[in-house]
């Protein structure tokens, strides 16, 4: 009980009272409340950034830029966070009294923070969410979540829905949210009383081109469009596998938590069977025609899933305790109104060092002159997809980006 006292009671007292009942809680139920002062507690200020740069392709609509990105305009005006203590959660922005973030001038956030001197703060972490005050935000101990995000700070894990997580819904034209997992202080002996934090995107984007449905004999056939629907598998998806090899990293532990079965270790993701997919009209105007590589494609559209803040490959937990490896995207391609039942699949596999969140990554059939007699590895006309880093995190090297 001495942590709840040293960090949550001690501040909290108003009576002696107060004070017993409060270390006979099970669970902290309230953080430091900041109007009491109380010898050897001490302020950290915590200031947390958002990256220099925010544009994404997500679900936008808007003008594009040299590099094929939009401006960013969804506004992050909202910061929600939890503290731990030496593995244990000990309170979140949400509760009562918690200490508030507050958007600053600049567009960062600034949270100040109180702790006893007596405790360790190397064994401090802090989890922070940033997004918009009007996300479908849940707090809740699940690892599911429908047209929304849910932050479980107990299992220390985030889900998001990919339907919402793409903009598949009425509010949300454009998503972005940004995240970190920080330790307080990297040393017990400590003078400054301060932290600055920079968050970065917790997903990667896959962008899908393709200039097969330029052709006029294709383009007549899917006169009304085109439906594709994209997941990650272990192997080549097809319509008797694809519900197995069409899943969707839909919930990321930022750290460990090892009393789910399977277990989950930090940085790893639980997957759900793929329910998004996107549709563009093909008739009249391309939904968006680019020049990529010389050549005239449609963009199909953007495929937002989360993704190891390392680079590292997409593994699936098994209940056997041995994961397996998620080497292949695989995309599902269909005229708008038909049913699954008539998709043509197309395999693309990874690069087996990984993908990182924050990046970039292109998906588009190889020119025709590229694809060799005994290429047939799944693509849709072509018989031949590849997967291409085409910026780094930075959104830099505007020059191999895609163009209108």
């Amino acid at each position: 009980m001495r942590l709840k006292h040293l960090f949550l009671c001690g501040a909290t007292v108003l009576a002696s009272t107060m004070l017993f009942s409060c270390q006979q809680e099970n669970e902290p139920k309230q953080p430091i409340d900041k109007s009491i002062e109380l010898d050897g507690m001490v302020e950290w200020s915590a200031e947390i950034k958002l990256p220099d740069e925010l544009r994404t392709r997500a679900a936008a609509n808007g003008t594009v830029g040299s590099d094929g990105l939009y401006s960013f305009t969804r506004e992050i005006d909202r910061l929600w966070y939890a503290v731990y203590y030496n593995g244990q959660y000990l309170y979140d922005s949400e509760q009562t009294d918690a200490p508030n973030a507050v958007k600053t001038s600049d567009g960062q956030f600034t949270v100040k923070f109180k702790f006893h001197n007596t405790i360790d703060f190397t064994k401090v972490y802090m989890f922070f969410w940033a997004g918009n005050n009007d996300d479908n935000v849940t707090i809740n101990d699940v690892q599911t979540v429908t047209n929304g995000i849910n932050l479980n700070f107990k299992k220390r894990c985030v889900s998001v829905d990919p339907k919402y997580m793409n903009g598949d819904n009425s509010e949300l034209k454009e998503y972005d949210s940004f995240s970190g997992y920080v330790q307080l202080s990297n040393t017990q002996e400590v003078s400054n009383y301060s932290i600055v934090a920079t968050l970065h995107r917790p997903f990667a984007q896959i962008h899908i081109l393709s200039d097969e449905f330029t052709f006029p004999g294709v383009y007549a056939d899917f006169k009304n469009g085109v439906t594709v629907m994209p997941g990650f598998g272990n192997e080549n998806a097809t319509l008797l596998n694809y519900i197995n090899n069409m899943v969707s990293p839909t919930t990321w532990f930022y750290d460990s938590s090892l009393d789910l079965t399977p277990g989950f270790l930090k940085n790893e993701f639980q997957f759900s069977p793929t329910t998004y997919e996107f549709t563009n009209t093909l008739s009249g105007v391309s939904p968006e025609r680019v020049t990529f590589k010389n050549r005239t494609m449609d963009y199909l559209g953007c495929y937002y899933v989360f993704a190891p803040i390392e680079k590292s490959p997409l593994k699936l937990a098994q209940s056997t305790g041995t994961p397996y490896t998620l080497g292949k995207v695989n995309l599902a391609f269909r005229k708008v109104g038909d049913n699954i039942s008539s998709s043509e699949f197309a395999t693309v596999d990874l690069p087996s060092e990984g993908i990182c969140a924050n990046n970039r990554y292109v998906i588009y059939n190889k020119a025709a002159d590229d694809v060799e007699d005994d290429d047939d590895n799944g693509g849709f006309i072509s018989k031949k997809f590849v997967f291409e880093v085409v910026t780094d995190p930075e959104w830099e090297n505007p020059d191999t980006e895609i163009k209108k």
